[in-house]
């Protein structure tokens, strides 16, 4: 028999996940990553335990308190005192497949699988049918790990799963979805206070170079967000993040649209000659598919340019490049992370 270390958040999909792996006749085992309190937002230990004992499977936690303090708060933190705006869920996935994967192998276990939306044929990463697609998540993983990897809730909608969760009866059948970043209780500014991120004055310019007023830490916006501010003739949104000079610009909605962007660090996880070919970009997890071009950099970097303009580029987050394989599948071709764009 087989055997399977599944990710068990303690939420409805990596339930389900570990159910339909068991009834294909995997021996199972869940396990939940902890790395602060038992029961964060991403994470709910007491629910994951329970669900695992209900569905007949082993269960374990393995503490990382100090690895993901070390490879994902401190990055995120980092990333925002740079000017950035952080993507922690990529990096964070690529953190917990490798601690999963090293179990697994250090215990004699055939496969991980968690409960993402994204299916893997022949090697090869793909986007789920469902609007719940999180193959953007999965694009930092490396190919070499793919045949290691199951993702039983490619093929299905989120509806389905919950149907499968109410027939059988598991308790987590009708629990709500986490949102947003799993240690972040609230909004990201607080908790960049715990850490202390302490105010820091700069300077807020116009796109002419104009000062019009001042802001107390580039840590504090995004690009694209809108700027409130009495007396101003229109709409205006923060259209560049300088943290060297800790400086924010605002501009009208117009300046939000860039033609192309530059990339850094190339995850590349189909052969390059897919750069010949049409490609699709999503510069954020929730994006649409933008039609664009790509040309490789010697640096291992990227160069995506879009074929209609795309509005609020933003350093830090990951672009996703897609290949559309079939009339119902998009395949992912590779990532890399926003520099800037032009």
């Amino acid at each position: 028999m087989k055997s399977v270390l599944v990710g068990m958040s303690g939420g409805v999909d990596s339930a389900v996940a570990a159910l339909l792996l068991k009834k294909q006749g995997y021996r199972v085992v869940g396990y939940t990553l902890k790395f602060g309190e038992e029961n964060n937002k991403c994470c709910k230990v007491d629910d994951a335990r329970l669900v695992s004992n209900q569905i007949g499977i082993e269960y374990l936690t393995i503490d990382i308190y100090e690895e993901f303090e070390e490879n994902i708060i401190q990055y995120f933190i980092a990333e925002y005192l740079h000017g950035k705006t952080p993507s922690p869920c990529p990096i964070c996935n690529l953190f917990k497949f490798g601690v999963g994967l090293q179990y697994a192998q250090e215990n004699g276990i055939d496969f991980i699988a968690t409960g993402h939306y994204a299916t893997i044929e022949n090697d090869k990463l793909y986007a789920a049918p469902s609007p719940k697609d999180q193959a953007y998540f999965l694009s930092r993983l490396s190919k070499n790990i793919f045949d290691k990897i199951l993702l039983p809730l490619g093929e299905y909608s989120k509806n389905e799963i919950r149907e499968i969760a109410e027939k059988n009866n598991l308790i987590v059948a009708n629990k709500k979805d986490s949102q947003d970043i799993c240690f972040v209780e609230d909004d990201y500014r607080d908790f960049l206070q715990t850490r202390n991120v302490k105010p820091k004055t700069g300077e807020i310019i116009n796109v002419d170079g104009e000062k019009i007023g001042e802001h107390l830490g580039v840590w504090n916006f995004t690009v694209g967000q809108r700027f409130r501010k009495g007396g101003l003739p229109q709409k205006m949104y923060i259209t560049a993040i300088n943290a060297t000079e800790n400086q924010i610009t605002i501009g009208e909605e117009s300046e939000l649209f860039k033609d192309e962007i530059y990339c850094s660090d190339l995850n590349l996880l189909v052969d390059e000659s897919f750069f010949k070919k049409q490609l699709f970009v999503k510069v954020r997890s929730r994006d649409e598919y933008h039609p664009c071009v790509a040309k490789t950099l010697e640096s291992n970097g990227v160069i995506i340019k879009f074929d209609d303009p795309v509005r609020d580029i933003s350093a830090g987050q990951l672009a996703v490049l897609y290949h559309k394989a079939s009339d119902e599948k998009m395949m992912v071709v590779g990532s890399g992370w926003i520099e800037k764009g032009n």
